[in-house]
């Protein structure tokens, strides 16, 4: 859970908002060694990203995910309308592309 001890990153390590770049709502934000989702957790928290979009080789870290996602729901560290915001699934970081496409190529996130 979300402490200073255990999936915690530091205030330098955080995702910005994307704005700066002119992208509010269209970022689509990438953790494609996931874990447990403390990256795809502060990046829900500190940006706009439209979509918020994680893998893990590891079907149990794809699972801790998704607990944890839904305790940061429970807990309203998160809204409901951000958790619709994530997809998140099992995948070798080598086969990411056939879940994961370039949006000039097309999109199927």
């Amino acid at each position: 859970m979300r402490d200073d001890e255990n999936g915690m990153l530091p205030a330098e390590a955080r995702a910005d908002d994307g704005e700066s770049r002119g992208l509010p709502g269209k970022r689509r934000d990438l953790d494609p060694f996931c874990g447990s989702g403390t990256v795809l957790m502060e990046a829900a928290l500190a940006t706009k990203a439209s979509k918020i979009i994680g893998s893990d080789n590891s079907a149990e870290q794809v699972a801790a995910t998704a607990k944890n996602l839904e305790w940061c729901v429970t807990k309203r560290i998160l809204r409901p309308d951000d958790a619709a915001r994530f997809k998140v699934f099992q995948a070798d970081v080598r086969n990411l592309s056939r879940h994961v496409q370039n949006r000039k190529r097309g999109s199927r996130s």
